[in-house]
């Protein structure tokens, strides 16, 4: 359970930068952020992405990445 674990995965310090892979839609990065992280998620399907974006209301900048990628903003 993340919150349980957070201040292990932090080592108990503020404004860490942590990657999620694989993180779908998952509310997890919401709650990182709210806890004064700088969080980087990683994802795969396009929709899942704009699907986060749009559920939580977030604006974003879609960013083409050499070789066939796009780094949402």
């Amino acid at each position: 359970n993340l919150t349980e674990n957070i201040e292990f995965l932090t080592d108990s310090k503020q404004n860490r930068r942590v990657l999620v892979p694989f993180c779908g839609k998952t509310l997890d990065l919401l709650w990182l952020v709210k806890q004064g992280h700088t969080v980087i998620g990683i994802e795969a399907v396009q929709k899942a992405i704009e699907d986060f974006f749009k559920e939580n209301n977030i604006s974003y900048e879609i960013k083409t990445i050499d070789g066939n990628g796009h780094c949402y903003m």
